[in-house]
């Protein structure tokens, strides 16, 4: 019983000998799972997350990682015949789920993975081992959630015994490993910590996903997250909840699974199923009903659930044909009233979750939805523009990109001929554009955050600057105190001033300013534009930052080209700075030439552009 059928033979070559050692090193192993001591499984498990951490398994022949998955996961099915963890959990189940943990990090043979968990027939019985280990994970929830506190901590239940690697490569991987899993959520006292563990590694087979999830598979993983966000599970596993719906929803969202799964076949007779609309709704109603009395005491678990929200209400909307009539406005109604209470949470964290939602959610409002209230969209603006305001630089950062996502929605919609008239709309354009001075309003509060403190706020800013610049038209607006004027000075200063993320998200919105349509309109607002952006555009086409670099020769790209907008001075500038920046492309002054020559290729071609133009 050692390694696979196939996996013998030998070479003469370094490579081949080291090779064969490896496999004969899982061959041993193997066959220690197999011993009649209890230390030999314990030391063997250990040894399978040794190994799978070091081996180069891209360069062996496929299916030794599976291998040692599968025989992993038969020592945790021992979880399966417990009645409860009053006694902890057996030690080789510890150590199995642990080195489990490690062997399903290797991120490098995703597609190997996947077929390991996906492919039919691979786990007992004939069924997929994805679907026996979240179910699985599903009973090591049940059986934690009948652990009475005072018992969990006087037991070992909490204790996991860690793989004890032996390389540094293998002592690295571990580390991160470790603090990936076990810290990011605190398990509270007498919880069992292998509970928390299995549920990431649930998370981890839906990363391995193929193109399309079997119907059997989503509703187990839908019985487990009901499990987990309901009492009596703890505050740290009704996060990890929330965090499988939003994972759960991205493999539900738009049927291509994980690119390296992209070939896994389904098992036969199981077909891909998207979740139903009574499935997210009945879970939206239940973050609902937390946020409305509100039940829900620990901040972490209100902005997991915050965060949880727009997936679920944007599936259940791609499923509205098939409801009643009522049931989806009455969902959103639902969603806002936990989104407003979340604007208006005492912690930062769930303040940040609810801008994002508003943000995620933005193409929901230039979409047909019957028997929405009028002014809505107004007011979600005005939520926006007080969460811009927030004491937070990241609820700031959240606030003002969920408003650039309401913009490039807007112009979504507005180019596709589904913008809503009326009511509840946010769309439109030029004179007649409803909610004209919500817009406004909420453009000059955004340009205030490109002066921020917050760098992150203000490379959002800077971001939204530019969506903002593609969806206004601001013709009616007097010359002493247009908003692309004021635009186009906030912009040069971010042109200019670190960090990179601000520059080159300034010189992005810089080019989507070019084009804007009352640009064409007024000789004198594009003197002023071009004033204020020429030069400072020009100074970073050689900037030290590649990726600078290119959005400033792309910027240029969009310049006006009539030439009653051109001066000598200005060309000369132009091709001065095209010159400078291909030069120090060729030489490689400002960056060393291996780090960046396909983003290099990138700059050069688009400074050739603006030269052309």
């Amino acid at each position: 019983d050692g390694v696979p059928a196939g996996f013998a033979g030998g070479s003469t070559s370094l490579a081949g000998q080291l090779a064969t050692t490896l496999r004969q090193c899982h061959g041993l192993v193997f066959r220690l799972l197999h011993s009649s001591h209890a230390t030999d499984h314990v030391n063997a498990l250990r040894a399978c997350g040794d190994l799978a951490a070091s081996t180069p398994y891209t360069k062996l022949q496929s299916g030794l990682l599976s291998e040692t998955v599968k025989r992993l996961i038969q020592f945790t099915n021992g979880i399966a015949r417990l009645d409860h963890l009053q006694d902890g959990v057996p030690l080789m189940v510890s150590v199995a789920v642990t080195s489990l943990a490690v062997a399903m990090k290797r991120e490098d043979c995703a597609a190997e993975l996947s077929k390991c968990f996906f492919s039919a027939g691979s786990g007992q019985n004939g069924a997929l081992l994805a679907d026996e280990f979240v179910s699985l994970v599903h009973r090591t929830v049940t059986l934690a959630g009948r652990l009475a506190p005072a018992a969990g901590a006087a037991s070992g239940a909490k204790t996991l015994q860690a793989p004890t690697p032996t390389s540094k490569a293998a002592k690295k991987r571990a580390s991160k490993d470790s603090s990936s899993t076990a810290t990011d959520v605190a398990a509270e006292p007498g919880e069992p910590l292998i509970t928390h563990e299995c549920v990431l590694l649930a998370s981890r087979v839906l990363h391995f996903r193929p193109a399309v999830v079997p119907q059997k598979t989503m509703e187990l993983f839908q019985e487990l997250i009901d499990c987990l966000v309901k009492p009596p599970s703890s505050s740290g596993l009704r996060v990890r909840g929330y965090r499988l719906v939003t994972e759960l929803l991205a493999a539900d969202s738009d049927g291509t699974g994980d690119a390296a799964a992209a070939d896994v076949k389904p098992a036969p007779g199981l077909q891909g199923q998207r979740l139903s609309f009574q499935w997210c709704s009945s879970l939206a109603h239940h973050v609902w009903l937390c946020a409305a009395m509100p039940t829900e005491t620990s901040a972490p678990v209100r902005a997991a659930a915050v965060g949880a929200l727009p997936g679920l209400l944007l599936s259940a909307f791609t499923q509205r044909e098939e409801t009643v009539a009522g049931q989806l406005s009455s969902t959103i109604d639902e969603v806002l009233t936990v989104l407003r209470t979340g604007a208006g949470d005492s912690n930062a964290a769930v303040r940040t979750a609810a801008a994002q939602a508003f943000g995620a959610l933005a193409r929901l409002w230039f979409a047909e939805v019957p028997e929405r209230p009028e002014g809505e969209a107004e007011a979600i603006l005005q939520l926006l523009r007080g969460l811009m305001a927030d004491a937070a630089g990241d609820a700031r950062s959240a606030a003002v990109t969920a408003l650039a996502s309401f913009a490039t929605a807007a112009v979504a919609a507005h180019h596709g001929g589904a913008r809503r008239e009326g009511g509840g709309s946010t769309g439109g354009s030029g004179d007649a554009m409803p909610l004209r001075k919500a817009w406004i309003a909420s453009a000059q509060v955004a340009l205030g955050i490109c002066q921020d403190s917050s760098d992150k706020a203000r490379a959002s800013a800077m971001r939204t600057v530019g969506c903002l610049a593609e969806w206004l038209e601001l013709k009616d607006t007097s010359p002493a105190d247009s908003l692309h004027a004021r635009w186009a000075k906030a912009l040069a200063e971010g042109v200019g001033k670190p960090p990179p993320k601000c520059q080159w998200n300034a010189c992005r919105s810089a080019g989507q300013l070019f084009r804007h349509p009352g640009l064409d309109a007024s000789e004198a607002a594009t003197q002023e534009v071009l004033g204020a952006l020429l030069k400072p555009l020009c100074q970073q086409v050689s900037a030290a930052n590649m990726k600078v670099r290119i959005q400033a020769a792309q910027a240029l790209t969009q310049l006006p080209t009539s030439p009653a907008f051109w001066a000598a001075e200005s060309s000369e500038l132009i091709l001065s700075a095209v010159c400078e920046g291909a030069a120090s492309l060729r030489d490689g002054s400002s960056v060393p030439e291996k780090r960046c020559t396909p983003s290099a290729g990138k700059a050069k071609s688009r400074s050739s552009r603006a030269a052309g133009n």
